[in-house]
């Protein structure tokens, strides 16, 4: 009987020997497929996955259709849209896009893009360039800015700075400051060259805004107080045409009157306006379009002080206009009709005619 309790005894432990090994051998048979297929994945550099944003890239298959009119920049992309708002075409960018402008002839577009964080330095903007030809798009980098996005924001309706091209120079305002209700300062940069060169106390943009506006129609509106209420009159050769009629516009503050600002459209037979009707932290009033003759006055928003800054942008040589409203809605105001076209821009511009 001793004998028979040391056999099943010897017997058990050789089972349980067993199947331990069995168990140690699947596991390790498991544990050789996982390393097979986590051998099988490429090694990843961290250095090498950092986006190259400064080699030139070339698009085969874009294709810019001249209808394409409107630039505008959604969710960091940008897109491409007819003046029908029918059809849009987006361009991809590997980085995030901030604004844009085109050349004069419209065949080559400059942006901004946010450059990524690097061991030396933050995220900063940067400047490319997008050529298009008939059957491709070629892309190269310019210039780090080494500019901190966030200074090329307002403070008030976080609306994004505004950039121009000037002959081979790009003009770019950054720096709010809110006791000028604009941006303080301003970047130019050599188009051929990449030089960059920082104007500290100069918006060079502001200049040329208010160069712009110069014309003889221009000239002759004046704003005129009437009734601690101001209104626009056409002065010309002695004889005064009222344009505009504000009085009826409810007002937070009677008692502090603004003048109207106001710009003249391409082909002079409209006004675009906007007036204050009171002050918070904020200036407030709405939008609204004029004849010269002072008829057919529409508003385009009832609080639109931001947008004649930066917002709008008249159509070529005609008194419609796309513009931006303060929700991020881009409309086109378009035969007396305002359409919108798509929500969430925080940017757009207008490609040049083509002549």
């Amino acid at each position: 009987n001793q004998m028979k309790r040391i056999f099943f005894i010897s017997i058990l432990f050789w089972m349980m020997a067993a199947c331990t090994s069995s168990e140690t051998t699947n596991e390790n048979i498991e544990e050789q497929e996982v390393q097979k297929i986590k051998d099988s994945i490429p090694a990843t550099n961290v250095r090498e996955a950092v986006v190259d944003y400064t080699s030139d890239k070339i698009f085969d298959a874009f294709h810019f259709r001249s209808d394409e009119q409107v630039a505008y920049v959604k969710d960091n992309g940008i897109l491409f849209l007819d003046l029908e708002f029918k059809t849009a075409q987006i361009f991809e960018e590997e980085l995030s896009v901030f604004n844009l402008v085109f050349s004069e002839d419209g065949q080559t577009m400059f942006y901004t893009v946010v450059l990524p964080a690097t061991d030396d330095k933050e995220e900063r903007l940067g400047l490319k360039k997008a050529v298009f030809s008939e059957d491709k798009l070629t892309v190269s980098f310019i210039a780090d800015l080494e500019r901190d996005p966030n200074k090329l924001i307002t403070s008030t309706y976080m609306e994004t700075a505004k950039i121009e091209l000037n002959g081979e120079t790009i003009s770019i305002e950054c720096n709010f400051v809110w006791d000028m209700f604009t941006f303080g300062s301003s970047i130019a940069v050599d188009t051929e060259s990449g030089k960059v060169e920082y104007y500290k106390d100069e918006n060079i943009l502001d200049e040329d805004y208010y160069e712009e506006n110069s014309s003889e129609i221009m000239d002759q509106i004046e704003n005129v107080e009437i009734d601690s209420v101001y209104d626009l009159f056409r002065i010309q050769d002695g004889d005064s045409l009222r344009i505009t009629n504000t009085a009826a516009i409810e007002r937070d503050e009677p008692e502090y009157p603004d003048p109207i600002s106001f710009k003249l459209s391409p082909d002079g037979r409209r006004l675009f306006c906007t007036v204050m009707t009171g002050m918070g932290d904020l200036a407030h009033g709405p939008g609204f379009l004029i004849n010269l003759d002072g008829s057919g006055q529409t508003i385009l928003q009832n609080d639109a002080l931001g947008m004649l800054y930066k917002r709008y942008v008249w159509i070529y040589d005609t008194s419609n206009l796309v513009f931006l409203k303060n929700d991020n809605t881009l409309c086109l105001y378009k035969e007396n009709e305002i359409f919108e076209a798509d929500k969430n821009v925080s940017y757009f511009c207008l490609k040049p005619q083509n002549k």
